[in-house]
């Protein structure tokens, strides 16, 4: 029995690990994408990130992981199948996204009223091409050798390595949300009243969150 246990829970930690590696690696390339779209499209590179510490923007990376979760288990479907499905779901994650981060955060990342294919100038059809084909590409053939890539590292080196990731992506995930938080406050003219808001102010100015952050803008949309 705690044999069993044992191997329960490495399994529990393996798909966890998988998961946190495979959100911490779309994080980064979503964002070499977009640097690298900028290239082709206005001719110079752009590092477009969502957190403050590493070439990170998370929302590529949360995109990735539901599309494992919801349709992992139907890698055995067509091509066909999975675009559609991935499609649907990125369309409708980036909509949610520009809802929340507005509710929360006082700002959105993008604004595509000017698209004829914008939902409500919070996601863009268009866009989701690229996306249904990358959701089943990352089902079909990127995530199964992931994961067998993974499997092959040293249990408890790579145990340590992942654990180190973990603290620092909850970290800067934490960090970065409150200091943009404390950012829309400060927008909004109320005072820091506690120890917490007073670093926010004094580490993550509005000019270095401004210039973090290329998309910030001031004020609720």
């Amino acid at each position: 029995m705690e044999q069993l246990n044992s191997c329960a829970k490495d399994g529990m930690d393996s798909r966890f690990f998988n998961l946190l590696w495979a959100f911490t690696i779309f994080s980064f390339l979503g964002t070499m994408s977009e640097g690298f779209y900028w290239v082709i499209r206005y001719g110079h590179f752009a590092l477009r990130v969502g957190l403050i510490y590493g070439p990170f923007s998370e929302i590529y990376g949360l995109a990735a992981i539901i599309m494992v979760l919801l349709l992992n288990r139907y890698s055995h479907k067509s091509f066909l199948f999975l675009f559609v499905a991935s499609f649907v779901i990125s369309s409708g994650f980036e909509f949610f996204c520009s809802l929340i981060q507005q509710w929360v955060f006082g700002f959105t990342s993008w604004d595509y009223g000017a698209s004829k294919l914008a939902l409500f100038g919070r996601a863009n059809l268009l866009f989701a091409v690229p996306w249904g084909v990358f959701g089943a590409l990352l089902i079909k053939n990127i995530y199964p050798w992931f994961t067998s890539a993974m499997h092959r590292i040293p249990k408890k080196s790579g145990a340590i390595v992942s654990w180190l990731l973990l603290l620092f992506m909850v970290f800067n995930i934490v960090v970065s949300a409150a200091a943009v938080y404390r950012y829309d406050q400060r927008q909004n003219h109320i005072p820091a009243t506690n120890i917490i808001q007073q670093e926010l102010d004094r580490h993550y100015t509005d000019l270095f969150l401004e210039k973090r952050f290329a998309r910030l803008s001031k004020g609720r949309l």
